[in-house]
């Protein structure tokens, strides 16, 4: 079972509960986990996201906002994945991340259609 927030809700980007649901289900469906999702101002670090692990099922990533939807997307996409990583044992591998990111926004698209 999982447990996310997004916060503060950005409603300007109405999918992204939906995108966070989607991975879950199809990617994490094996793990209980909670997971949140701040929107925040990484101006300062220079990123669009981090992927923060609080504890073994716990994680947090942070989405720099605002992002346009689709570049809010990908960013989450990439974020999420390094969720995987983490639950998986795999070192964290931002090549791989890079690379997925795309695929991920593809299938979701794809999805959704």
């Amino acid at each position: 079972m999982h447990s996310f927030e997004i916060t503060p809700p950005n409603h300007s980007i109405i999918a992204a509960e939906q995108v966070v649901e989607w991975f879950l289900t199809k990617y994490l469906s094996d793990y209980e986990l909670d997971l949140t999702v701040e929107n925040t101002d990484l101006s300062e670090d220079g990123v669009f996201g981090w992927c923060l692990r609080n504890d073994d099922d716990e994680f947090t990533i942070q989405i720099h906002f605002p992002l346009k939807e689709p570049d809010y997307i990908m960013t989450l996409m990439h974020e999420l994945f390094h969720v995987q990583q983490h639950l998986e044992g795999r070192d964290r591998n931002e090549f791989e991340a890079q690379t997925m990111e795309i695929k991920l926004f593809n299938e979701y698209l794809t999805h959704i259609r």
